[in-house]
């Protein structure tokens, strides 16, 4: 909410500004930072290494309780009262085991991606800063409910960030 009163703050400073001389601004599509840029895509990578086995193991988990169920449904009336109970209840646990992991795992992501995300966002500042200093901008905003590409400086600041990894042209 302050992040958004700032922003409406900065943009109305910028319009009565601009009455007083011309300004420079600028924008910058943060998510297509994450996408496209070396870091964003190496952040990626590195969270799919780490988690890939246990996605593995939660996906075989998924697959044996639809196997599981298909085998109860096809099963069901021939079994007694007792055995489709207990199977059911085998099948409910799997589903309750598998929906532990699954919660377990987003929040274990989610904590491992802001630990790894520090460096991401180092890079993203300092493009951000290098290409607003060396483009004069007066202003520079990453989140906007429309903004034109005439101000868009995306582009420039992926270069930046390339140049940063040390990947430029490559």
């Amino acid at each position: 909410m302050l992040r958004r009163i700032v922003l409406a703050g900065a943009v109305m400073l910028a319009a009565a500004l601009a009455h007083a001389q011309e300004i420079k601004i600028g924008f910058v599509d943060a998510p297509r930072l994450e996408r496209e840029s070396v870091q964003g895509k190496r952040l990626v990578e590195t969270l799919k290494r780490e988690f890939g086995p246990r996605e593995q193991e939660i996906l075989a988990l998924q697959a044996q309780i639809a196997d599981e169920r298909a085998r109860f449904d096809a099963e069901r009336s021939a079994l007694e009262r007792t055995e489709l109970v207990a199977r059911g209840n085998a099948i409910a646990a799997l589903m309750k085991k598998s929906d532990r992991m699954v919660m377990a795992m987003r929040e274990d992501v989610q904590r491992r991606r802001n630990e790894i995300a520090v460096d991401f966002v180092k890079d993203a500042r300092a493009a951000i800063d290098a290409v607003a200093k060396a483009g004069n901008f007066d202003l520079v905003v990453q989140e906007a409910k429309f903004s034109s590409t005439r101000i868009d400086i995306t582009d420039q600041v992926l270069a930046e960030m390339a140049r940063l990894a040390g990947t430029a042209g490559q």
